[in-house]
């Protein structure tokens, strides 16, 4: 059942019961008006609250353009929201969710407004803090740009933080992050993308996804990939301030059997590992141009246990910017 209520230039919704609620323009709460969904919310435009307006939904808020929450507003969901434009709260503006945050340009928090995440946050584009604006994210977050913090803005993160270009502090911004900020090479990046892309394949491809490997698999394990960096290599210097490198990235496959026919099970394994590759070619990545399948080696059969491990080596080449003075950018 859905209640309305409208007057010259705003209206508030209270909906229960298993439907959906969207709106194909703008939505606005003003006034201490209030909104709580059990279901989803998509607003086409804008949604944007002010004056102590709140929006509780349990399910899913979705805005195609900016979401704005203004003088003390406040925004809490249990699953997913999405902005594919901008975010912004402003003038202790609060949010908090449960589950992912995603904005595919600009996230801003201006003037002591708040932003907590159970699980993950992502920007595209710039994350800015500003003037006490506070973040707070239990798991990752990762700007694809810029991230700053200004004017005593503090951000404080458990797990990850990324920021595929530039990062910065200023007047007195705080960060905290455990256990790792993440503005790494750009080859760790790769690593790191194509790891987690390939992690995915567990367990119904392989028993076992695993960045190197210096000591024998457990006897446990059947089928495991692991995962080597190998030659990078500069393929264009030309430029004033990028340089252009191609990193080959060794993806072994491993397979324990005494059967025959063990090449079948390598293919059917190399076979799920570049269709995964290609089906984002970048890896997610910006900075990443090409890539390239290089030559699959000749399997090789290891005495590690009583039954022979096989493994083949596939050879991969991602062509990749990063500039010049700092590899990490």
């Amino acid at each position: 059942m859905l209640f309305y209520h409208y007057s010259a230039a705003q209206y508030v919704v209270s909906s229960g019961g298993a439907a959906t609620f969207s709106v194909s323009a703008s939505l606005s709460l003003n006034s201490n008006a209030s909104l709580l969904s059990s279901i989803n919310l998509a607003a086409v435009n804008n949604l944007s609250a002010s004056m102590v307006a709140d929006l509780l939904t349990v399910i899913e808020l979705k805005s195609s353009q900016n979401l704005a929450l203004n003088n003390a507003a406040a925004l809490q969901t249990n699953i997913n929201f999405k902005s594919n434009q901008g975010f912004s709260l402003n003038a202790f503006g609060a949010l908090t969710t449960a589950i992912p945050l995603s904005s595919s340009t600009n996230l801003s928090l201006v003037n002591s407004s708040s932003l907590e995440a159970g699980s993950g946050f992502q920007a595209n584009n710039a994350l800015s803090l500003n003037a006490n604006g506070a973040l707070n994210t239990a798991i990752a977050l990762k700007a694809s740009n810029n991230v700053s913090l200004n004017n005593n803005a503090s951000l404080s993160t458990t797990i990850n933080l990324k920021s595929s270009s530039g990062f910065s502090l200023q007047v007195v911004g705080a960060l905290t992050t455990n256990p790792v900020l993440a503005v790494v090479h750009r080859a760790e990046q790769i690593m790191d993308a194509l790891t987690a892309a390939l992690s995915a394949l567990a367990p119904a491809t392989a028993d076992k996804v695993i960045r190197g490997r210096h000591s024998p698999f457990a006897s446990t394990i059947n089928k495991a990939i692991a995962i080597y960096q190998g030659l990078d290599d500069v393929v264009d210097n030309s430029g004033w301030n990028n340089v252009y490198s191609k990193l080959n990235v060794q993806v072994d496959i491993h397979v324990r059997s005494s059967s025959a026919q063990v090449d079948q099970e390598i293919n059917a394994i190399c076979k799920v590992i570049t269709s995964t590759i290609w089906a984002d070619h970048t890896l997610g990545l910006s900075f990443v141009i090409d890539t390239e399948e290089g030559a699959s080696e000749e399997p090789e059969m290891l005495r590690e246990s009583n039954i022979p491990i096989s493994v083949m080596r596939t050879n991969w080449l991602f062509k990749y910017r990063r500039d010049r003075t700092n590899p990490s950018i």
